[in-house]
């Protein structure tokens, strides 16, 4: 396995929290990065979204939990500064906005990117020397430090799957 970057927070967009939120299983994240969870109010929401499908609404209600629990600590680009500046031209680049809020935040601010979309992600983050983190990696990170067994993370790895998560197209034992 790669060496992950260890520069909190870990700005999560869409696809990354919501591979966590779709199976519940946010406690990998949290045994791995206790309260480093950040994410961009853009991203919460997109996940808002769900709230119409009664199929899918258990989603956005487990990350309000997340965020009254202060488990997950949600944050605002402002206009004007030069986060925000950096946001506007990311979107402008036909970037999505949770995309694009992670990557203005951790050039801007601080912080490690945690994104599945790394077609668009990855380039950026070695332009700007950039920590960059993917799902596969959080899980494969769990196993390492004994969270999770392999069998959990193939099962892990699957249900994400079954859930449209963007994930690499082998499997767990492979990451």
């Amino acid at each position: 396995m790669r060496q992950l970057p260890q520069t909190p927070p870990y700005l999560c967009d869409t696809d990354f929290i919501s591979s966590f939120l779709w199976i519940n299983r946010l406690d990998i994240l949290y045994n791995i990065f206790p309260g480093q969870i950040y994410v961009p109010d853009v991203v919460v929401n997109e996940i808002a979204f769900l709230k119409r499908f009664p199929h899918h609404k258990h989603v956005p209600i487990l990350l309000e939990e997340e965020i009254i629990k202060n488990n997950i600590t949600v944050y605002q680009i402002y206009p004007n500064t030069p986060e925000g500046k950096e946001y506007i031209k990311l979107l402008g680049r036909g970037l999505g906005k949770g995309e694009a809020a992670v990557m203005s935040r951790a050039r801007m601010v601080e912080g490690t990117i945690a994104s599945n979309n790394l077609k668009d992600v990855h380039s950026y983050c070695i332009t700007h020397s950039l920590g960059l983190i993917s799902t596969d990696d959080v899980l494969c990170l769990a196993e390492i430090k004994g969270i999770i067994t392999e069998d959990e993370g193939c099962n892990i790895w699957n249900q994400m799957k079954s859930k449209k998560r963007n994930l690499p197209s082998y499997d767990f034992s492979e990451a």
